[in-house]
C-alpha cells in the first residue's frame, strides 16, 4: 500500500485545478482497502481517473520502493469494448504519468496491434496495459500467460453495462475469474453508466461470492432535452413517414461553428439519412461525414480524428459511436427515431457536452408520428429517474466449450479447478456437475457426431485435458470470441482502397450494373470474385440501400410500461404536454374510431377490407413480444379455426389478417393469449417457425461446432447455414439433449420470445378487459400494422404509391 506521501496523483489532479468528486476519493479510498467496485455513474464524470489514479499511485511506489529494472508483467490491465478506444485511453492514462515522471509504461493490444508488436509486448510487457475482451482471451491460450499475469493487481472493466448483458460479458466473467486464481490479490473495478440494477451489475462483474462495492456518488447530471417538430401531421401515421419531411428542418439547425453528432439505430437508416443530409448542405458537403462499423477502419478513424480536432462538424453515426471514446468538441446530439430505451437515449445524450460543467444536449427527431408518445414517454422517465434493469445470460453453453477448449489450449486443462472458477461466475452459478461433464464428453468424443474425427477436440494425458492436434489448435485460435455475422463481402474499389463490408445476403441479390449506397457513396457493381465486391463510382436517381441482419432496436420492457402509463393518462384526458396540440389529428381520428386504451384493458378494433377481416391487437408490449404472441396465436387460431392467418407486428400491437367473413371471438382470442400449456405451445411455435435452428447458427459459430474462419478462408452464408441446419437436425432427432441444441431452443425463448416479458404479458392480458371496436378502415394505430406487413413484399416508390392510395380510399371513407 503507498503511503500518504505518495499521493503523486491526487497533487497532479490539484496542479491542474480540477478538484476530485467526493466519488473519486471514495473510489481511491476503497482500492486502499483491497475492494472491488463498481463506479456507477453518468457518462462525463471522470470515472476512468476514479478507476485508474490511485492503482498508478501505488504502481509508481512500489517501483521506485525497489528500483525493479526488468518488468515482471503487467500490473495493470484495462479492458475496453472498443478497440478504437484504446489509443484514447492510453493518452488519457499517459498524462498524469508524464507530468508526474512516473515510471511506468503503458501500451496497447488488440486486433490492430501488429504482429512484430504483440511480440515485443509478449517479451517485455508493460506496466498498463489496455485490450479488449476477443484480445484478453488470446492472451490467456499464451504459454506465457502465467508470468504475463501473475502480479496483476489491478483490472478495471469499462462500459460494464454494454458488456454484461451479452456474451462478450460472459466471456469477461469467465476469463476475470481465470485471472483471480492466478492473481488473488488483484482489485477488480467495474465502469458503468447509470442504469437500475447496479447492485446486480456489481456482482455479475466478480461472481455473487467475492464482496464488491458499488460507487454511485451523489453527482446528478442535467439532460437539455429538445424535440424537433414537424409542421403538422395526419391521421394515418406511418414507420418512417416522417423520415424525409424532417430533413429539411435539421439541416435548417445545420451550425459548421457547432459540433453535433446525429444518432440512428441502423446502419441502413445512417447511410439514407447522411446522404439526405449531405445533398442538402450542397457546397459545404465536405463538412459531414459517416460512421458506422461495417465502414472500413481507416476511414471510420478518420471521422474520430475529425471529431476530436473539432474539423468535422457533422457527424452521422450509429451505436458505433454510443460508447466511451470522449469528444469533448461535440456539443449536440440528435436522435433521429426512437432511440427505444431510456439508457439508449441518455447514453447518446451524453456524448454530447462531454466536458467539465458541460449539459448535455440532445434534439428527438421523430421519424413517425407514434414516436412522440414514445418520446414523451422517455422524458417522463427521465424526470422520475428511472432507467432500464440489465439482466445477465444464463447457461451460455455455447461461450462455456469455446472456454473449456482456451484453458485447454494454454495449460491443459484441470477439470476440477477449471469447475470451480466456472461456477465462481454469476452466469455459470447454477452449472451441474453433469452439465460441465456433458460439455468435456461431447469435446471429447463429438457426441452423436463421434464417427467425425473434426469433432473430438480434446485429449487427456496425465489428469488434464488438451487440445487434440495443431488443426485444432488453428481452428480455435481463428474462431475466438463471441461477435458473429452473417458473412460478410469486402466492398472495394476496381482500382483503389477498401470502403468496407456488406453481408452475403445483400450482395445475392445484386446483379452486375446494380447500383447501391454504401460508405456514403453511389457505388455500381462491377464484378464479385474472391469474396470482393468490385465497385465504380455511379450516378443515379435511385439506388438501393444495404440492410444488415439484426439492425432494428426492440422497445425496452421499462419504456413499454412508461408508454402504457402515459396513455392511461391520455384516455383519461389527465396527459399535459406541449407535444399534444401537435399530436392532435392523430388523437383526434383515433378517438372518432375508436379509443386510446388503459393500462387494465386491451384495445381489440376490427374491419373489413379487399384482403379480408383484419383484427388488431394493441398489447404495447414491443415488437419482440408480439412477434411471439403472433407465432403463439398462429399456432392455436390455425388449430382451432382450421384457417391460415398473415400476422404483422410493431412496438405496439399486432394484426392478424383472416378471410373475409372470418370473425374473431372474445373467446377465440381469450382462447388465443391464455396462458394455459403455454410451454407446451412455445415448442410447437417455435418448431414450426424455425427460429431455434437459426438460433442454432449463432450458437454452433461460438461454440467452434462449425467455424466461420479456416486458415484465412470464410464461411458463405450458404455453406453456414446447410452446415449449422444439418447439425441441429442431427441433434434434434439423436441427441435432443445436447447442450447447444438445448440453448438454441432456450434462447429463442428469452431473447426472440422474450419469455418472461411475454408471461408477464399474457397475465397482464388475461386480468384485462376486451375493448372491441368495429372501424370502417384501420386507424391511427392499425395503419402502421398494415404497411408493416405490405413493406415486406413491396418497396421504395411502389410501397410509397400504394400507401398514398390507401390513405386516399380511407380518407374518402371518412368523409
Amino acid at each position: 500500500m503507498a503511503d500518504d506521501n505518495a499521493l503523486f496523483t491526487q497533487t497532479w489532479l490539484e496542479s491542474k485545478g480540477w478538484q476530485a468528486h467526493s466519488f473519486q476519493k471514495e473510489a481511491w479510498q476503497s482500492y486502499d482497502k483491497g475492494e472491488h467496485r463498481l463506479i456507477h455513474l453518468s457518462t462525463g464524470f471522470g470515472k476512468t481517473y476514479a478507476a485508474i489514479l490511485r492503482a498508478l499511485d501505488h504502481l509508481a511506489a512500489q517501483k521506485r520502493a525497489s528500483q525493479e529494472k526488468r518488468p515482471s508483467g503487467v500490473k495493470i490491465l484495462y479492458l475496453s469494448p472498443l478497440r478504437a478506444l484504446g489509443n484514447d485511453l492510453k493518452t488519457n492514462i499517459e498524462l498524469p504519468i508524464k507530468d508526474l515522471n512516473l515510471p511506468l509504461k503503458v501500451a496497447t493490444r488488440t486486433g490492430d496491434t501488429s504482429t512484430t508488436e504483440r511480440a515485443r509486448l509478449k517479451e517485455r510487457p508493460p506496466d498498463i496495459l489496455i485490450t479488449t475482451p476477443e484480445s484478453l482471451n488470446l492472451m490467456l491460450t499464451s504459454d506465457r500467460f502465467r508470468e504475463y499475469f501473475e502480479h496483476l493487481e489491478c483490472l478495471v472493466v469499462d462500459e460494464w453495462h454494454e458488456l454484461m448483458a451479452s456474451k462478450r460479458g460472459v466471456q469477461v466473467q469467465l476469463a476475470l475469474q481465470h485471472l483471480l486464481s492466478l492473481a488473488p490479490r488483484c482489485r477488480v473495478t467495474g465502469l458503468s453508466a447509470t442504469l437500475g440494477n447496479p447492485h446486480e451489475a456489481a456482482k455479475a462483474l466478480v461472481g455473487p461470492k467475492n464482496p464488491i462495492t458499488v460507487i454511485s456518488g451523489p453527482v446528478k447530471r442535467e439532460f437539455d432535452v429538445e424535440c424537433l417538430r414537424p409542421d403538422s401531421l395526419d391521421g394515418f401515421p406511418w414507420a418512417g413517414h416522417l423520415g424525409l419531411i424532417m430533413v429539411e428542418k435539421v439541416t435548417e439547425l445545420m451550425d459548421p461553428n457547432s459540433t453535433t453528432l446525429y444518432f440512428t439505430n441502423t446502419r441502413s437508416q445512417a447511410e439514407r439519412w447522411y446522404s439526405e443530409l449531405k445533398e442538402s448542405l450542397g457546397d459545404e458537403a465536405h463538412l459531414i461525414g459517416l460512421h458506422h462499423s461495417s465502414i472500413e477502419r481507416q476511414a471510420r478513424e478518420d471521422i474520430e480524428k475529425g471529431l476530436k480536432e473539432g474539423t468535422l462538424p457533422y457527424v452521422v453515426c450509429t451505436s458505433s459511436l454510443d460508447l466511451g471514446v470522449d469528444f469533448p468538441k461535440v456539443d449536440r446530439v440528435f436522435q433521429i427515431g426512437s432511440a427505444k430505451s431510456i439508457s439508449r437515449f441518455l447514453q447518446r445524450a451524453g456524448r454530447s457536452q462531454h466536458r467539465p460543467g458541460g449539459i448535455p444536449t440532445i434534439t428527438f427527431v421523430p421519424t413517425h408520428a407514434l414516436e412522440l408518445f414514445e418520446f414523451m414517454a422517455v422524458q417522463r422517465a427521465i424526470e422520475r429517474g428511472h432507467q432500464e434493469k440489465i439482466d445477465v445470460p444464463k447457461s451460455c453453453f455455447d461461450v462455456l466449450i469455446q472456454h473449456i477448449q482456451t484453458l485447454a489450449l494454454a495449460e491443459g486443462l484441470d477439470e476440477e479447478q477449471a469447475y470451480q472458477e466456472i461456477v465462481a461466475t454469476t452466469t455459470f452459478e447454477e452449472l451441474t456437475r453433469d452439465q460441465f461433464q456433458q460439455a468435456i464428453e461431447f469435446l471429447t468424443t463429438g457426441g452423436c457426431l463421434k464417427s467425425y474425427d473434426s469433432y473430438q477436440k480434446l485429449k487427456e494425458f496425465k489428469g488434464r485435458h488438451y487440445l487434440a492436434n495443431k488443426e485444432v489448435v488453428r481452428t480455435h485460435r481463428l474462431n475466438m470470441g463471441t461477435i458473429t455475422s452473417d458473412p460478410v463481402i469486402t466492398v472495394q474499389y476496381v482500382r483503389g482502397s477498401r470502403l468496407g463490408t456488406v453481408e452475403e445476403n445483400f450482395v445475392s441479390k445484386l446483379k452486375k450494373g446494380s447500383v447501391f449506397n454504401f460508405a456514403g457513396k453511389t457505388l455500381k457493381y462491377v464484378m464479385l470474385k474472391d469474396l470482393k465486391l468490385y465497385v465504380k463510382k455511379a450516378s443515379a436517381n435511385e439506388a438501393i440501400t444495404p440492410v444488415w441482419q439484426g439492425g432494428k432496436l426492440p422497445l425496452s420492457d421499462l419504456l413499454t410500461f412508461e408508454l402504457r402509463d402515459l396513455l392511461e393518462d391520455l384516455s383519461r384526458g389527465e396527459l399535459k404536454h406541449d407535444l399534444l396540440a401537435l399530436l392532435a389529428p392523430v388523437i383526434q381520428a383515433q378517438e372518432r374510431l375508436s379509443v386510446f386504451p388503459k393500462k387494465d384493458e386491451l384495445l381489440v378494433e376490427t374491419c373489413e377490407t379487399r384482403e379480408g377481416h383484419h383484427t388488431f391487437l394493441y398489447p404495447f408490449a414491443g415488437r419482440l413480444v408480439h412477434e411471439g404472441l403472433a407465432a403463439l396465436m398462429s399456432m392455436r387460431l390455425s388449430k382451432k379455426l382450421k384457417e391460415t392467418f398473415s400476422f404483422s407486428v410493431n412496438e405496439y400491437g399486432l394484426e392478424i389478417l383472416g378471410p373475409s367473413g372470418l370473425v374473431l371471438t372474445e373467446s377465440d382470442l381469450r382462447q388465443a393469449l391464455g396462458p394455459q400449456n403455454l410451454l407446451v405451445d412455445m415448442e410447437k411455435s417455435l418448431g414450426s417457425s424455425g427460429l431455434a435452428k437459426r438460433q442454432f447458427k449463432e450458437i454452433a459459430q461460438v461454440s467452434g461446432l462449425v467455424p466461420q474462419n479456416q486458415m484465412g478462408k470464410r464461411r458463405t452464408l450458404k455453406n453456414l447455414q446447410s452446415s449449422t441446419s444439418l447439425l441441429f437436425d442431427v441433434f434434434e432427432r439423436y441427441e435432443a439433449k445436447n447442450l447447444l441444441y438445448q440453448q438454441s431452443l432456450q434462447e429463442v425463448k428469452v431473447y426472440q420470445f422474450q419469455e418472461e416479458r411475454m408471461k408477464n404479458t399474457l397475465k397482464r392480458l388475461e386480468e384485462s378487459h376486451l375493448i372491441y371496436r368495429l372501424t370502417p378502415y384501420p386507424g391511427p394505430l392499425g395503419f402502421p400494422l398494415v404497411i408493416e406487413r405490405m413493406a415486406a413484399t413491396v418497396s421504395g416508390n411502389s410501397l410509397k404509391e400504394r400507401i398514398e392510395k390507401l390513405k386516399k380510399a380511407y380518407q374518402a371513407q371518412s368523409s
